[in-house]
């Protein structure tokens, strides 16, 4: 009786231990998928604040294009409402 206690535990625990290393290599999985989606979001959001660094950029070198064609007089059907 003793015997069929012990290989019942001992089954159990194996059980056990199958779940446990079952649920960490899930675990491990969705962690390297989260570190490419991480990367690949960084990088994302990377070029995109370049994109709006050239963009502010451009605007400001229209603004200032717009106030030097000011200082020169001549504006006639161009208006900043056009920018």
């Amino acid at each position: 009786m003793v015997g069929s206690e012990v290989e019942e535990a001992r089954k159990k625990f194996q059980e056990e231990i199958s779940g446990v290393q079952n649920l960490r290599m899930t675990l491990a999985s969705a962690l390297d998928r989260l570190r490419l989606e991480s990367d690949t979001l960084q990088r994302e959001e990377a070029a995109l604040r370049e994109r709006e660094q050239r963009m502010v950029a451009s605007f400001e070198r229209l603004k200032e294009k717009e106030v030097h064609y000011k200082e020169k007089g001549g504006f006639g059907h161009f208006t900043s409402s056009c920018i």
